[in-house]
């Protein structure tokens, strides 16, 4: 089933991606606070890494925000990715967007372990676009293998938080959040999982 979905919204971004870029739904006008990075994908034994990827072209001016509860993360665009390194345990990690899409990952990650999700950007209605978190789980049903998953983080630039202007980057979209948590508990926001044993 996620094999599906994923193509599905594969599909549709190949198609339509470049009619939100036309549009002006990018929010260009909003300023980042993403700086360039070096990537260090490296896990140490009393945290987990979560790497969050934005691979391709299509929407890729559309900015993608991520949250670890209330947490604001870092935002991605196409052809981006972040590595957030956290403590084992549960997670609720939310991602939001300019035109009122959100999604949500219930995640519970290992100490010592990596683990690969990736933001999908698609149409959601004229003047919306749609956004869900995918992990991206070895195995024999997985949507993408080892190789796949390792040439996607290869052609993803790294990114990381301008710590100096975060926090008030941050209270800016707080509005958002709320407003994806209340699309949450409606019942209207796309929700996956992701297991402890989903590590790479």
């Amino acid at each position: 089933m996620r094999r599906t979905i994923g193509r599905a919204i594969w599909g549709a971004m190949s198609v339509t991606g470049f009619l939100l870029a036309a549009a002006g739904l990018s929010g260009c006008g909003s300023e980042s606070v993403m700086l360039e990075a070096k990537s260090a994908d490296a896990v140490t034994q009393e945290t987990s890494l979560v790497v969050f990827v934005r691979p391709g072209k299509a929407f890729a001016v559309e900015m993608t925000r991520l949250w670890d509860g209330d947490q604001f993360i870092g935002e991605l665009k196409g052809n981006q990715k972040l590595e957030y390194s956290t403590t084992p345990g549960k997670h609720l990690f939310v991602a939001t967007n300019n035109t009122g899409g959100s999604a949500f990952l219930d995640a519970e990650v290992g100490a010592g372990k990596k683990y690969v999700v990736r933001g999908h950007v698609f149409p959601a209605g004229f003047g919306k676009a749609g956004v869900v978190l995918v992990p991206l789980i070895p195995g024999e049903k997985a949507d993408v293998g080892p190789n796949e998953v390792n040439a996607m983080l290869a052609e993803c630039t790294p990114q990381m938080k301008d710590p100096a202007k975060a926090d008030a980057y941050a209270a800016k979209l707080r509005p958002d959040l709320d407003a994806a948590m209340a699309a949450s508990q409606a019942g209207t926001a796309k929700t996956l999982t992701l297991a402890e044993k989903d590590s790479w």
